[in-house]
């Protein structure tokens, strides 16, 4: 079970491991969403938004909804209403992974 304790500056306690909150508002529906990041991912995050890199190979280890979010604006619910989900992934042969399409 995830443990998570709230502190006073902006970072959280989860399972023992410091992690630190961004507040990004979407700028299609305004919700506001929380990122959490640990703070080697943070000084990343910062070198990204300061023209250093491509983000998802910087944060890899981010969602690519929540990357998105860091780097557009657009939260994962907005992008899927305007553009679909996300290509299906490919195995080996080039096959499609959907079983709906397959059958």
């Amino acid at each position: 079970m995830q443990k998570e304790i709230m502190n006073n500056d902006n970072t959280q306690e989860v399972n023992n491991e410091r992690k630190i909150e961004i507040h990004k508002q979407c700028v299609f529906c305004h919700q506001m969403k929380t990122v959490y990041m640990t703070e080697d991912e943070y000084e990343k995050y910062e070198l990204h938004a300061a023209g250093v890199g491509l983000i998802q190979e910087m944060l890899p280890e981010i969602d690519k909804c929540d990357r998105e979010l860091l780097k557009s604006g657009i939260c994962g619910d907005c992008w899927k209403n305007m553009f679909g989900p996300a290509p299906l992934e490919q195995d080996e042969d080039g096959e499609d992974n959907n079983e709906e399409d397959n059958e």
